[in-house]
C-alpha cells in the first residue's frame, strides 16, 4: 500500500534537514519555520517591524503612487538597511532597482523629443519601484527577528485588510481581489503550524473555490503547489547539495503535467461551460490556451524588435508604435481591433501584461535584468528547496505565481507578492555574529 505511507509523510512535520546551529533546520531561509532568529530583540522593536510589516502589505496610496508603507518605512530606512547586508543578493536587488530607475529617467528624456510624455506616472512609478524596496527591506527586517512564516502571516494580514468593500462589488471579487490576499495569508498560517496535509487542504480548498469561479491560472497554480508538496512528503529522502539540478527537473516535469491535466480539465468542460468555450476560442486561434489567452506577447515581442532600448517611465506610445504592437498580435490570431488595445495597453502609457514586458518597455535593459535576476533567485529558492524537502505550499505558491507573471502578469498588479517572493527567497548570510546567536529551540530535537 503506498497510499499509507504518503499521508503519514503529510501528517509529519517537514524532515529535519541541514546541521547549521545558527540557522536551525533551513539554511536556505536562514530560519526555523517556528521560532525567530534574534529573540534578543525587544517586544517594542519587533512590534514596530511588525506594524511595518502590516503596512507596506496595505498599499495605502497617499497620493501619486506613495503609500504609507513606503512613507514609514523610508523613516525606518537606518533601521532596516544594515540588515539588507545580511541577505545575499539583497543589496544587488536594492542596486537593480535604482538603475531600473535611473534608466527610466533618461529614457523618458529621450523620448520626449518625439513621445508625448505623462509625468504623473514619472512620479508614480518611481514612487511605486521606491516602495518595491522598501517593501523588501522591510521583509528582510522582519526576516532577523521573526520566523519566515510569521513574516508570511503577517504580510497576509496587511494584503486581506486592504480589500475594501468596493473589490468584494466587483463582477468576480475572488477573481480579482480575494484569491492572492487569501492564499498568502491560510497557507502562511498552515506553513507556520508546520502541518502538511493542512497546507495541501487548504491548497485544495483555494483550487476549488478559484475553479468554481473562473480563475483557471491561480487553479492551475494551486495544483501544481499541491503536487509540489506531495511529492516532498512522499519521497523524503535527498540531499541538500548534488540534488538541486534533480529538484529542476521535477519543477518543470510537474509545471508541465499540472498545465497539461488543467488544460484537459479546462477543455472538457469541468471547470464550466463558460470556461470552456473561452478556452477553446483561445487554444484554436493561437494553437495553446496560454497564447490565446495572452495576445500580448505578440506586441511585446514586436515592439521589443522595433525599439530595444525601451521607452521609459510616463511615456506615451506613437500611432506607429501601437501599430507594430496590433500586428504582433495579429500574428498570434487575435484580433487587436476592439478598443482594449487602445483604452487598456495604450491609453495613457505601455500596459503589455507582463512582469518582462512591462520592466522592458518602462526601464529598458535594466528592466530585463531585473526580470532575470528575479527569476533565478526564485528558480534558486525552489530548486534547493525541492532538494531539500522543505518548500512550503506558500513559497511553492509564490515561486509559480511570479513565474507566472514574468511573462502574463502586469508588473502594477505583481508588485506586493513581488516583494514578498523575493523578500522570502534571499538566502541569508552566515556572519561571526550569527553564529554567536543562541540555537533556536527546538532545532536541536529534531535533529
Amino acid at each position: 500500500m503506498l497510499v499509507q505511507p504518503a499521508m503519514t509523510a503529510l501528517a509529519d512535520e517537514p524532515s529535519p534537514v541541514g546541521t547549521d546551529p545558527v540557522i536551525g533546520t533551513d539554511p536556505v531561509i536562514g530560519t526555523d519555520p517556528v521560532i525567530g532568529t534574534d529573540p534578543a530583540v525587544g517586544p517594542g522593536t519587533r512590534a514596530v517591524i511588525a506594524g511595518l510589516l502590516v503596512l507596506t502589505a496595505m498599499r495605502v496610496d497617499l497620493y501619486a503612487g506613495v503609500s504609507l508603507g513606503t512613507v514609514v518605512g523610508i523613516a525606518l530606512a537606518p533601521a532596516w538597511l544594515p540588515r539588507v547586508r545580511r541577505f545575499s543578493g539583497g543589496a544587488v536587488f536594492g542596486g537593480i532597482v535604482a538603475t531600473c530607475l535611473a534608466s527610466g529617467v533618461w529614457l523618458t528624456a529621450l523620448a520626449s523629443a518625439d513621445h508625448a510624455i505623462v509625468e504623473r506616472q514619472v512620479w508614480s512609478w518611481t514612487a511605486l519601484m521606491a516602495g518595491l524596496v522598501t517593501t523588501v527591506g522591510a521583509i528582510l527586517w522582519a526576516r532577523t527577528v521573526f520566523a519566515d512564516a510569521t513574516v508570511a502571516v503577517l504580510f497576509g494580514i496587511g494584503m486581506v485588510a486592504e480589500i475594501s468593500p468596493s473589490d468584494l462589488a466587483l463582477a468576480n471579487p475572488w477573481k480579482s481581489a480575494l484569491s492572492i490576499p487569501l492564499t498568502v495569508l491560510l497557507l502562511a498560517l498552515a506553513w507556520m503550524l508546520r502541518k502538511r496535509w493542512l497546507e495541501v487542504l487548504f491548497a485544495l480548498l483555494l483550487a476549488a473555490v478559484s475553479a468554481a469561479n473562473d480563475s483557471r491560472s491561480h487553479f492551475a497554480m494551486l495544483l501544481m503547489a499541491t503536487a509540489f508538496v506531495v511529492w516532498q512528503a512522499w519521497f523524503r529522502g535527498g540531499r541538500r547539495r548534488g540534488s538541486a539540478w534533480r529538484a529542476v527537473v521535477v519543477i518543470a516535469g510537474l509545471g508541465w503535467a499540472v498545465y497539461s491535466m488543467g488544460q484537459a480539465l479546462v477543455l472538457d468542460g469541468y471547470l464550466g461551460e463558460e470556461t470552456q468555450a473561452r478556452s477553446a476560442a483561445q487554444a484554436e486561434a493561437a494553437g495553446s490556451i496560454l497564447l490565446g489567452g495572452r495576445p500580448e506577447i505578440g506586441a511585446t515581442a514586436a515592439l521589443m524588435a522595433e525599439r530595444p532600448v525601451g521607452l521609459g517611465i510616463g511615456t506615451r506610445p506613437t500611432v506607429q508604435e501601437i501599430l507594430v504592437a496590433k500586428a504582433g498580435m495579429t500574428l498570434l490570431g487575435y484580433d487587436p481591433n476592439n478598443g482594449y488595445v487602445e483604452r487598456y495597453m495604450f491609453g495613457e502609457l505601455v500596459e503589455l501584461h507582463s512582469i518582462i514586458g512591462d520592466a522592458w518597455a518602462l526601464f529598458g535593459i535594466p528592466g530585463l535584468v531585473l526580470s532575470g535576476f528575479v527569476a533565478w533567485t526564485l528558480l534558486r529558492r525552489a530548486s534547493t528547496g525541492l532538494a531539500a524537502r522543505d518548500l512550503s505550499a506558500l513559497m511553492a505558491v509564490l515561486v509559480i505565481r511570479i513565474s507566472w507573471d514574468l511573462l502574463f502578469g502586469p508588473l502594477y498588479s505583481s508588485l506586493a507578492i513581488l516583494a514578498l517572493a523575493v523578500g522570502l527567497s534571499l538566502r541569508r548570510r552566515t556572519t561571526s555574529r550569527d553564529r554567536e546567536d543562541p540555537v533556536p529551540l527546538g532545532s536541536a530535537g529534531r535533529r
